[in-house]
This record gives structure tokens, C-alpha cells and sequence, in this order.
């Protein structure tokens, strides 16, 4: 223990654990229990252009309900302990809240629409927001130094791909529905039942890490109504000093308007099961197959990731990298095309070189998003966890996916999409779908590959604002100690 209380900078390794172990049962339990786009448009029915509806309606709510959350819980500069505490009832009343959807069974398409947007803004708002912001105060306060926050980091990357893969066990079964001879809705009820109660402890699990940084000296004044207002003003002020996130949010606002087309739909609407002739496996079963094969070599790589992102030049340079290969990658792909069994193949192995860079890099992007928040704090002395995340969830939630969500399913409609005719889809549809699934990622991923060259972060300015941070962190918690042992 150091001098002022606090454990050591060095994460240890059983916290690295928490942010890989626990997701051996969330993964499992999401992929039966959050699937809910799956549930409503492949077994209750419900249209493209209705669920756009609930999706558009429950975004601009999660949306206008991020920079009130996010600018209280920076203002009333709560300790951690309390954080730790909103994100286990999270775990609880979160879990329970998401089983809701399946059982709205004998309900009309509409119905299902206003009971999916209920249930989402009451999963949002009253669990989902705080805990993810409660989650990053905790991460945050983990280390005052980037090196090793970027090694939670890589272990909480390694935990995600877990998560991923088993996520997609429910989206494999599903696929062996006639095989198996279970209906799809059967599936996801037992899975759910199954796994919701340990995947609640479970998530509780990286609320356990240890506090290095002393919490934030809580409000002088009681936040009135006024001063709430202000503090959720001075959300768009403060994040004028996050590079990254300035960048981030111009590059979506142009790939936001390009009508992709979802892996799930392609997979299963186009039809690829007949094209690698794969008998009674169904396409969500190839799909869930292709994408444990290309994504192992990056879930083995991904815990190593910090020295390759030192030998590539740091996070900025490593993003340039993976952004350059995959706009190569994805052209390859798009070249190729995917009308044969081959050419299917070789779309895998492109994914698999995309995938493998992709796990680098987003330990790459964890530590670019907190060596921000670090440079916000050396900027303005406020911690600004949740003002962060209260406008990238605003202009994302409110503006950028409705947009992208609404062009998606909007294009898809015109061209007679319709998931009750399964591979027997009309001919524009057939046409056109490859063309947005192959050409759409060049075009996104190369507007990405600006972005990220655009970014600028010297590592000199960083270890400066590392070091001052410490410095005034160790004054702050000297004086707190001199004024609690002054007399009265």
C-alpha cells in the first residue's frame, strides 16, 4: 500500500480475470435474451419498416436521456464505492427486465413495437445509462497511468471476444432448428432460463476491481435545478477537448448514410447455405461457424496486444494501420464477390485478417478514450466520464443511429425485402443486397482511415499530462487530510 491508502498502480491479475471470466455465462445469456431484433422480425414477423419504428423511438430516448444521466453523476462527483454499488443492481434488475420480450407472444405487430420501445427505454434509463457510466468511472479510477489501464484493457478485449463467440451459440442453434427439430422461439426461452441467474452474478464481477485514484472532492453547493442545468450545458463544452471523439462523430456523420446490409440477413435471405452446399445446416449456423473460425486468431492475439501496438508506433498509428488493410481487405473481398463456394472461402479469410487487426486495435481505441478523459481533466480539473458518454450517446443515439438505421431498413424495404419469404426474396433484392454488402465497408473503412490519420496525441504531451495529474491528485488528498484533522 502507498502512503495515501491506495493499493499499488500495478493491475493484478486477478482483475483481469474479472474482465474475462464472468463473460463465459453473459455471453451465453445474451445471445438468448438480447437478440431482440432477431426475435421480432424472425419469429413474431415484425417488418423492416415497423421495426424501424421501435428502434428510431427507443434511440432518441436512450439518447435524450444520456447527457442528463452522464452530466449528474459528473456533477455530483459520487465515490466509487457508490459506483460499484449501481452497477450490481444493474446486474439484477437489468437481467430480469431483458427477459420481458419473450414471452409477448398473441401480440399484433404494433403491439410488439410499443412493448419493445417500453421495455428498452425503462432498460436504458433507469439501469442501462447509469451502470455504463458508473463502469467507466470505475475503469477509470483503476490506474493514473495509461500503460496500465491499457493492460485491463486488452484483458476486458479478450473478455469481449469471448462474449461475442458465445453469444452466437443461440444464433448456431437456431440453425440446427430442423435438425433438432425445436422451434426457434422454444430455443430462446430454455437458453434464457438457463442462463439469466448466473450471468446476474456474473456481471458483476469487474465492479471489484481496485481504486488507485483518489475519488473527486464531492460538490462545494447543492445542485439545484440551475446549476443541474448548467452542468448538463457545460457537457457540450468539455468535450470540445477530446480530439478523438470530435473526429469520430465527423467521420460517422458521413458513413452514416451508406445502406449496409447486416451479416445475419445476408447470410440468411441470400441464401449462402445452398452456395457451400451445407445439407440441413442452416445459414445462421455456417454464419456462426465462419465467424469463430476467422475471429480465433485475434481472440489468441488480442491479450498481447500492447506490444504489438508499441512496435506499430502507439494506438494512433496502430488504428491506421487496421483501418488501411481493411479498406484493402474489404476490397478484395467486394472483388471476389461471393457467388461461389470459393469465393465464399476467400471472403472468410479476408474477415479473418480484418478480424485478427481488429482486436488490436480496439485495445488500441480503450486507451486512446482514457487518455482523453485524462487530457480533459488536465484541461478543465473535472472528470468528465459521463459527459463523454452523455454526447457521444446523444449525437449517436438521437442523430447518427437513427439515420443509419432508418437508411438501412428504408433501402431494404424498397427493394421488396420481406423476412416471411425466407431465400424466395424479390429479384431487386437479390440484385442490389450483394452490391451493399460488399462495397458499403470499402467506402466506410476508408473514411475511418482519414479520421484516424487526423488524430494527433504526442506521446510527450501524454506522459506530461500523467505526471501533472499525479501531482495535483497527491496535493488534493493532502489538503483533504489537512482539513480533516484541523480542529473545529
Amino acid at each position: 500500500m502507498r502512503g495515501d491508502g491506495l493499493p499499488e498502480e500495478k493491475i493484478r491479475p486477478w482483475e483481469m480475470a474479472l474482465h474475462i471470466v464472468p463473460n463465459f455465462i453473459t455471453g451465453l445469456r445474451t445471445g438468448f435474451t438480447w437478440n431482440w431484433n432477431n426475435l421480432f422480425q424472425n419469429v413474431f414477423y415484425v417488418k423492416k419498416d415497423q421495426l424501424t419504428v421501435g428502434q428510431v423511438a427507443t434511440s432518441l430516448a436512450d439518447g435524450f436521456n444520456d447527457p442528463i444521466i452522464g452530466a449528474y453523476m459528473d456533477a455530483k462527483c459520487y465515490p466509487i464505492r457508490t459506483h460499484r454499488r449501481i452497477v450490481r443492481i444493474n446486474a439484477v434488475a437489468g437481467g430480469l427486465t431483458r427477459l420481458l420480450p419473450l414471452f409477448s407472444f398473441g401480440m399484433t405487430a404494433w403491439q410488439h413495437i410499443i412493448f419493445y420501445i417500453v421495455i428498452n427505454v425503462v432498460q436504458n434509463m433507469i439501469f442501462g445509462t447509469p451502470a455504463d457510466v458508473a463502469g467507466a468511472k470505475i475503469f477509470s479510477h483503476v490506474s493514473p497511468h495509461s500503460a496500465e489501464r491499457g493492460k485491463l484493457a486488452a484483458a476486458a478485449g479478450f473478455g469481449r471476444n469471448i462474449y461475442d463467440a458465445l453469444a452466437e451459440v443461440a444464433f448456431a442453434i437456431v440453425g440446427l432448428r430442423e435438425a433438432l427439430g425445436w422451434s426457434e422461439y422454444l430455443i430462446y426461452v430454455v437458453g434464457a432460463c438457463i442462463f439469466t441467474l448466473p450471468a446476474i452474478f456474473a456481471d458483476m464481477g469487474p465492479s471489484f476491481v481496485l481504486q488507485r485514484v483518489p475519488d473527486a472532492a464531492p460538490p462545494a453547493e447543492r445542485l439545484d435545478l440551475w446549476a443541474f442545468a448548467r452542468e448538463v450545458k457545460d457537457c457540450f463544452v468539455i468535450v470540445r477537448h477530446n480530439r478523438y471523439l470530435m473526429l469520430e462523430l465527423a467521420q460517422k456523420a458521413v458513413t452514416v448514410c451508406t445502406p449496409g446490409i447486416a451479416d445475419n440477413d445476408y447470410y440468411r435471405y441470400m441464401g449462402v447455405d445452398s452456395i457451400v452446399k451445407a445439407g440441413k445446416l442452416k445459414s445462421e449456423t455456417i454464419l456462426w461457424l465462419r465467424d469463430n473460425v476467422v475471429s480465433a486468431p485475434g481472440t489468441v492475439l488480442q491479450p498481447f496486444s500492447l506490444p504489438v501496438i508499441k512496435k506499430l508506433g502507439g494506438p494512433r498509428n496502430t488504428q491506421a494501420v487496421y483501418q488501411g488493410i481493411a479498406v484493402a481487405c474489404y476490397g478484395l473481398r467486394a472483388f471476389a464477390g461471393m457467388k461461389t463456394q470459393g469465393a465464399v472461402v476467400f471472403s472468410w479469410a479476408m474477415e479473418m485478417v480484418i478480424r485478427t487487426l481488429a482486436k488490436v486495435q480496439k485495445v488500441a481505441e480503450d486507451i486512446i478514450k482514457y487518455e482523453m478523459l485524462d487530457y480533459i481533466e488536465w484541461k478543465t480539473g473535472r472528470r468528465s466520464e459521463g459527459a463523454n458518454f452523455a454526447i457521444d450517446g446523444v449525437i449517436k443515439k438521437m442523430v447518427l443511429n437513427n439515420v443509419d438505421t432508418a437508411v438501412g431498413n428504408l433501402v431494404i424495404h424498397r427493394l421488396g425485402f420481406d423476412p416471411a419469404l425466407g431465400t424466395n426474396q424479390p429479384a431487386a433484392f437479390r440484385k442490389y443486397a450483394p452490391w451493399l454488402y460488399l462495397l458499403v465497408p470499402v467506402f466506410d473503412n476508408f473514411v475511418i482511415l482519414i479520421a484516424r490519420l487526423l488524430y494527433k496525441y504526442p506521446a510527450s504531451l501524454r506522459d506530461q499530462v500523467e505526471a501533472d495529474l499525479i501531482e495535483r491528485r497527491a496535493l488534493a488528498e493532502q489538503k483533504k487530510e489537512e482539513l480533516e484533522v484541523t480542529p473545529s
